[in-house]
């Protein structure tokens, strides 16, 4: 996941470029995104390690159960939740505070384990393991974006 990162970073230490082809989003965008989940998602775990969040129930719906199998998201399929849309116009700056926040929680987070479930909006229950994987599946969605983006650009 570090490496995941630390290549989002150098994406938005770049001139930001954007491909309506490939997607609405801008590159900076995409980043800011996400990094949002990654922070929020990070955010989860921690409390459902803690016992702090979720509840000790809640059913995977079958879309999460192919997602986490595969390891792959479709694209434009998934809308994402207001608390983690990119502004209109990213600040560098901003995200890369968002990255080093997100860097320093991967860097104490400890293997998830079972436990308590927390919901996400189209999967439905999901344990603290099953969100770490899906963390990495995200990050690895968008990071196929930004490159077909930059390619495109």
């Amino acid at each position: 996941m570090k490496r995941k990162l630390d290549e989002l970073e150098t994406w938005v230490q770049r001139p930001d470029r954007h491909a309506a082809a490939v997607s609405s989003w801008s590159i900076h965008k995409q980043v800011e995104h996400t990094a949002l989940v990654a922070r929020q998602i990070l955010e989860l775990v921690e409390g459902l390690e803690a016992g702090t969040a979720g509840e000790p129930t809640g059913r995977l719906r079958w879309p999460a159960h192919a997602v986490l199998a595969m390891g792959w998201i479709p694209r434009g399929k998934g809308v994402a939740p207001s608390s983690v849309l990119p502004g209109e116009a990213p600040d560098p700056a901003a995200i890369r505070a968002i990255l080093d926040d997100t860097r320093a929680r991967l860097r104490t987070h400890a293997p998830a384990r079972g436990g308590n479930r927390a919901p996400h909006p189209h999967f439905g229950g999901m344990t603290a393991r099953q969100w770490t994987r899906f963390l990495g599946i995200h990050t690895h969605h968008h990071i196929k974006i930004i490159r077909d983006i930059d390619a495109k650009a």
